[in-house]
């Protein structure tokens, strides 16, 4: 399946998958302790009123006590899209490859993407893997990979 980029095999990139460095977000970050810190176990509507603020001021904010393991969840996804393309392809749409969009449909896909947008001179490249997650039910998990087996 060399459809995938991540199967690709290639020792250089494409000029028109390089992002001109004029269109390229600044490189130097001013670093400091605005960053807000957002505790999902406090009440709802103080998160809520947390979560407006920092965007406003911000634009980002740090989310703790979400109760995901993220060096975990890193982990499997390493793992997924380390497998053998044969594996991946099963989550691939029939057809013409899907363009990644919200919303999406609940079931697992893989998207692969290599697109140009409509006022741009270059593409945007990558491989994406996206299910729903809520409401959680049997039919859902069911259609999520089967390997690596602690994706489930």
């Amino acid at each position: 399946m060399a459809t995938l980029v991540s199967n690709w095999s290639t020792n250089n990139v494409s000029e028109s998958f390089i992002t001109p460095l004029e269109k390229r977000g600044e490189k130097d970050v001013p670093l400091g302790n605005d960053v807000s810190i957002i505790d999902l176990q406090q009440d709802h509507h103080l998160v809520v009123q947390q979560i407006t603020k920092a965007c406003q001021d911000f634009g980002l904010f740090q989310v703790i006590n979400h109760e995901f393991l993220m060096a975990e969840t890193m982990k499997v996804c390493k793992e997924f899209f380390a497998l053998l393309a044969e594996e991946k392809e099963k989550l691939q749409p029939k057809g013409k490859p899907a363009k990644f969009e919200l919303p999406l449909e609940q079931k697992a896909k893989l998207y692969i993407e290599g697109e140009q947008l409509s006022n741009e001179e270059f593409f945007y490249w990558k491989d994406t893997l996206a299910h729903g997650c809520h409401p959680l039910d049997e039919e859902l998990i069911n259609s999520w990979p089967e390997k690596p087996a602690t994706y489930r």
